[in-house]
C-alpha cells in the first residue's frame, strides 16, 4: 500500500482568508450598499482553490433577505475585486453566495420543541419561550 493522502491545509487557510477579507468589505468597507445585516458562517473552499462556496446569514425583513441575496449574486465582481487587495493568491476563487437561513431553522426548531407534550418531568429549559 501507498501513503495515505491527507487533506491539504490550503483551501482551509485561504477559506480563512477569504472570511476575513469578506467580513471586512461587510463592515467597513461596503463596495455593495446590502440590506439588514450579513453575517459570513462559513466558507467552503473546493480542494483545486478554484471556487468558494460562501454561507452568509441575512437578517432583516423578508425583502431586506431576498433584496441582499439578489445584491451579493449580482456583485461577486466587486468581492472578488475586494479579495485581490486582501489574498496573496495568483488566482482568486470563484464565488457563490448561499443563503443559510440558520436563524429561522433554529427558531422553528425552538418553536416545535415548545409545543411538544410537557409530560411530568421538568424540561432542562433548552428552548422557553421566555427567550424569544
Amino acid at each position: 500500500m501507498g501513503p495515505i493522502a491527507t487533506p491539504s491545509i490550503r483551501p482551509q487557510r485561504i477559506s480563512s482568508e477569504i472570511r476575513r477579507v469578506l467580513a471586512n468589505c461587510f463592515t467597513r468597507k461596503r463596495p455593495v450598499a446590502l440590506p439588514g445585516l450579513v453575517t459570513i458562517h462559513h466558507v467552503q473552499v473546493a480542494s483545486g482553490c478554484q471556487h468558494a462556496k460562501v454561507f452568509v446569514s441575512i437578517y432583516g425583513s423578508d425583502s431586506q433577505c431576498q433584496e441582499a441575496a439578489v445584491l451579493l449574486s449580482q456583485h461577486t465582481g466587486n468581492f472578488r475585486h475586494e479579495l485581490t487587495k486582501g489574498l496573496r493568491m495568483r488566482r482568486i476563487p470563484q464565488l457563490t453566495f448561499v443563503p443559510d437561513n440558520l436563524a429561522a431553522k433554529t427558531q422553528d426548531l425552538c418553536q416545535l420543541l415548545d409545543d411538544l407534550p410537557r409530560g411530568d418531568k421538568p424540561r432542562n429549559g433548552l428552548c422557553n419561550s421566555n427567550l424569544k
